[in-house]
C-alpha cells in the first residue's frame, strides 16, 4: 500500500526528502537494443490471421481466450496511426526478447500472455507493495484509454529494450528491474513498464533493488506525471498540466474531462497509521455530483480498512472505488488535467 511524504509531493511507500537538487549517482548505461531483427509486414486495418494464430501460439490457454475477446480491439491503431494491437503483439511473437530478458529467464510466452490479460482487464494492474502507485497509475492510463498505444511501449520495451513516446522522450528497460524481484505479486510486465515510468522522473536514475531513486527521493511528483503523459500521448487528449489547488477546484476541472469519459490522475493525502503525512496517486474515472468514482493502484488488495487513507467504497476486487464528494475535496491537492 506504498504512500510517500506530502510536503515533497511524491507518492510512494516510505516518508523520505526529495532531494531535488541533487545529481544523481551515474550508473551502468541502460542495456543497448538487440540487433536489428527483420520486421513482419504490417497489417494495416486488416486483421491477419497467420498474426492472429502466430500471437495465440505464444499465449497460455487463459491468454488465448482473453485473445479472443479482445475482437475489434485488436484492429484499433497506434495513436501514431501506424499499426494495429495485432501488429505490435504479432511483431513480437515473430521475433526474440532482449537480451536482457532473456538473460534473466523473461520469455516472449511470458510477456505476451501477461499483456493479452491485461489488455482484457486492466484492472489487473496493481503495484502490490512498491512506490509505484503514479507510474501504476499511468499504466492504467495508457491501458484504459489507449491501449494500442501502451501495447506498443510494451512490447517495444521487451523486443528493443526501449521505445519511442509518441510526444518526444524514450521509455527504457531500467536495468535493476529486469529480473523479478520477490516484491508482492505484480506481473512482470508491471515491474518493467512502471520502473521504466518512474525512470523518466527528474529525480534522475530509479534503483529497483531499494525501491527508490538513487538521490534518495520516493515515487512520482506530480510534475513528472504530467511530462510523462504528454509524452506518452503527444496531445491526442490535449496538453496536461498540473494543478495544485483544493479539492473542490480539482474535482470541478476534472468534471468535464470525465464526462467525456476519458480520466484524471490525481494526488491525495492519503493518512496512514505509520505516516500521517502519506499521499497517493489514484485514477479519477468520474466525477458526479455526490461522489467521485476512482481506481486505485493498490488494485486487488484495495480493501478500504479504517485508517487507511480516507473513507471510501470498494465497488470491486480490482480497485474500484467510490469517494464522497466532501472526502474528495478534502483529501485531493494535485491533479494533471489536460486543456
Amino acid at each position: 500500500m506504498p504512500f510517500g511524504n506530502l510536503g515533497d509531493v511524491v507518492h510512494g511507500w516510505v516518508n523520505k526528502v526529495t532531494h531535488r537538487g541533487e545529481v544523481p549517482k551515474a550508473l551502468d548505461p541502460v542495456p543497448a537494443p538487440a540487433p536489428q531483427r527483420i520486421q513482419p509486414k504490417m497489417a494495416g486495418d486488416v486483421i491477419s490471421t497467420s498474426d492472429t494464430a502466430v500471437v495465440a501460439s505464444q499465449l497460455t490457454p487463459e491468454a488465448r481466450a482473453a485473445l479472443d475477446s479482445l475482437g475489434p480491439l485488436l484492429q484499433t491503431k497506434d495513436i501514431a496511426g501506424k499499426n494495429t494491437m495485432l501488429d505490435h503483439l504479432a511483431n513480437l511473437a515473430r521475433n526474440d526478447v532482449h537480451p536482457s530478458l532473456a538473460e534473466a529467464g523473461l520469455t516472449k510466452q511470458t510477456v505476451l500472455s501477461q499483456l493479452v490479460r491485461e489488455l482484457k482487464d486492466y484492472g489487473l494492474e496493481h503495484q502490490s507493495y512498491n512506490n509505484t502507485c503514479a507510474p501504476t497509475a499511468c499504466q492504467l492510463y495508457m491501458t484504459k484509454y489507449h491501449p494500442t498505444e501502451f501495447t506498443r511501449h510494451m512490447t517495444g520495451l521487451a523486443k528493443d529494450g526501449q521505445v519511442d513516446m509518441v510526444g518526444g522522450g524514450t521509455l527504457k528497460l531500467e536495468p535493476s528491474s529486469i529480473k523479478p524481484d520477490g516484491r508482492g505479486d505484480r506481473s512482470d510486465i508491471d515491474r518493467l513498464y512502471e520502473n521504466s515510468v518512474l525512470d523518466t522522473s527528474m529525480n534522475g536514475r530509479y534503483d529497483n533493488a531499494k525501491d527508490e531513486f538513487f538521490n534518495g527521493a520516493h515515487g512520482l511528483p506530480e510534475d513528472d506525471v504530467t511530462r510523462f503523459l504528454n509524452a506518452a500521448t503527444g496531445g491526442v487528449d490535449g496538453k496536461f498540466r498540473t494543478v495544485n489547488a483544493d479539492g473542490e477546484t480539482i474535482a470541478r476541472m476534472a468534471q468535464p474531462v470525465t464526462d467525456k469519459g476519458m480520466g484524471v490522475l490525481v494526488a491525495m493525502k492519503w493518512p496512514m497509521p505509520s505516516e500521517p503525512n502519506a499521499a497517493h496517486e489514484l485514477l479519477v474515472q468520474k466525477v458526479q455530483p455526490s461522489e467521485v468514482d476512482l481506481h486505485n493502484p493498490w488494485g486487488k488488495d484495495e480493501h478500504a480498512q479504517p485508517g487507511q487513507g480516507p473513507a471510501r467504497r470498494v465497488l470491486d476486487n480490482e480497485g474500484s472505488i467510490a469517494m464522497d464528494r466532501s472526502v474528495f475535496d478534502q483529501y485531493a491537492y494535485s491533479a494533471s488535467i489536460p486543456a
